[in-house]
């Protein structure tokens, strides 16, 4: 019983680790300036997400003006979005 759960596991990692680094790779030497001004902005929104999540989970001190702060940072990035998905030439 033992052998299987460690197989489970096992192929977890395995599994888990192509995904994550086959996304960690797909971004790699992006030259197209409309895909990267499209992943710098959800970089940034997901930097402020980090922030408040860590806030609600309590791992990090919850400070009202910093978590304001990073929700009105994605309410303005969110008003960007659509623009970074028009195409420039």
């Amino acid at each position: 019983m033992q052998y299987l759960g460690f197989k489970i596991l096992f192929c977890f990692f395995i599994t888990f680790s192509a995904i994550f680094g086959s996304l960690a790779f797909a971004h790699d030497g992006v030259t197209d300036k409309d895909v990267l001004a499209r992943m710098v902005l959800m970089s940034k929104m997901a930097t402020n997400m980090k922030v408040i999540g860590r806030m609600t989970r309590n791992t990090a001190e919850f400070v009202i003006e910093r978590a304001e702060e990073a929700f009105l940072e994605n309410a303005r990035l969110s008003d960007r979005t659509p623009d970074t998905f028009l195409k420039r030439s």
